[in-house]
């Protein structure tokens, strides 16, 4: 019985036309990526912010290529194997969790914040296998970053059309223009920072850090590309590198600039490395101790370099950002030597991260209570008010949140602290060797000849 499903399987994938519409169903996956909150979407789904366009190709895929796949006996990535445990400690974890005698809260239960959290996780796990399984083939990889590059242009010129109101931001952005975007998102535009088609600025800043720019990164640095447009060393990849930069630094997202940051920092220590190495080599080919001394000097313009970089980025920031701009010339000395909070939070709360400060506290803390299997997913909000230290009373936004008059539940707000507090050392474990594996794998790949 099995075998003959296989079978049908197999020979249901292999059809041309179906490969057609699989092919389809792929590319607009790709070009839909930008878009986060769809309202059509989101209305399914109970106003989630958390609502991609992509999500809708990506069900049609699963059921007409990935479930195929897998029926026939095709192979799944072996390196998504540590995945596969982290998904069986959080179901573990979950099935745990109603017997942790935790109450409910702001009329949420255990069971609903878990059906809430797995889809989430699901929603996930599709578009991983979805990519590993489908694009097999330089063929197939070459058009899925066209797509994916093609995706990427009405987003950076729908962010180009918000940078260029900017600088009249102290007026509430045009009715039609936000009437437009409410087309591709369930929230209005901000005022004085760009979002794209996202839902808020961070989110862009993760797309554009996490997909758009290692990739545009790797074929500027390779010097290579997917279209057929070039002129000389200007490629597609190039210009959509620039723009892409441009667009993440009107995002004014904190986090952003120090990942951006520590990315092109790599880059370019690893490339000053290479090029201190064959300068030493060819000034000083018969003394090995001037070739040390000039690597060394070639490593430390690389780093001044950055640290030279990273200023002039953060003052022009501050230039465009009133909130940047304050920060930078608060006298910290002054707030250090307060004695009425710990220091920490002093500082924490002048630049205006008091708030995420606790959400991380309190998660570290839920995870002290539960350090093997966490409080499972989607449950770590439950104990935020039990845990929470003292000085979050003294912030609006965390007197809000514990208000019982509003239905705004904690979390995280950190993926690395919501792994441990919810899935314990046994997911948080399983997650990072997933992640170190494919640092492996793209190393490999790296150093692979040709």
């Amino acid at each position: 019985m099995i075998g003959k499903v296989g079978r049908l399987a197999g020979a249901w994938l292999d059809r041309p036309w179906m490969q057609r519409i699989n092919a389809a169903l792929w590319a607009l996956l790709l070009l839909s990526v930008p878009i986060t909150s769809f309202p059509l979407i989101a209305r399914w789904a109970g106003g989630a912010p958390v609502s991609p366009l992509a999500a809708l190709p990506l069900l049609l895929l699963l059921l007409l290529f990935v479930l195929p796949h897998i029926l026939r006996g095709g192979p799944i990535p072996r390196i998504a194997l540590p995945l596969l445990v982290f998904l069986t400690v959080a179901l573990i974890g979950a099935l745990r969790a109603p017997f942790l005698g935790i109450a409910p809260w702001k009329g949420q239960t255990i069971l609903g914040r878990e059906v809430r959290a797995f889809i989430t996780l699901g929603v996930g796990l599709g578009f991983y296998f979805t990519a590993c399984l489908w694009p097999q083939g330089e063929g197939r990889l070459r058009r899925s970053l066209q797509w994916i590059y093609l995706g990427a242009l009405p987003m950076l010129l729908w962010a180009s059309v918000q940078i260029a109101r900017l600088p009249y931001s102290f007026n509430p952005p045009p009715p039609r223009l936000n009437a437009l975007h409410r087309l591709i998102s369930i929230r209005d535009l901000f005022r004085d920072r760009v979002t794209g088609m996202a839902y808020e600025p961070s989110w862009l800043a993760d797309q554009l850090l996490l997909l758009y720019l290692p990739l545009l990164l790797a074929s500027v640095l390779r010097d290579q590309t997917v279209f057929p447009l070039r002129w000389r060393r200007l490629t597609v990849e190039s210009v959509l590198l620039a723009w892409s930069a441009v667009v993440l630094f009107f995002t004014f997202s904190r986090v952003g600039y120090i990942a951006f940051g520590l990315m092109v920092g790599v880059v370019i220590l690893a490339n000053m490395g290479s090029l201190a190495r064959r300068l030493a080599a060819r000034l000083a080919p018969a003394h090995l101790s001037r070739q040390r001394w000039v690597r060394r000097a070639g490593l430390f313009l690389g780093v001044l370099t950055l640290v030279v970089g990273a200023v002039g980025i953060l003052l022009l920031a501050a230039w465009f950002s009133p909130r940047l701009r304050d920060q930078l010339t608060t006298n910290y000395l002054e707030i250090i030597q307060q004695t009425r909070f710990p220091v920490v939070y002093n500082v924490a709360n002048h630049l205006e991260y008091a708030e995420r400060l606790l959400y991380w506290v309190s998660a570290f803390l839920v995870f002290s209570r539960y350090p093997l299997l966490g409080i499972g997913l989607g449950n770590a909000g439950f104990l935020f008010p039990q845990v929470m230290p003292a000085f979050g009373t003294h912030l609006p936004e965390i007197l809000y949140l514990l208000s019982p008059n509003t239905l705004t539940f904690a979390n995280p707000k950190s993926l690395w602290l919501r792994l441990l507090a919810e899935t314990g050392i046994l997911g948080f474990s399983a997650f990072a060797l997933w992640l170190l594996l494919l640092a492996a794998g793209a190393r490999g790949l790296l150093r692979a000849p040709g």
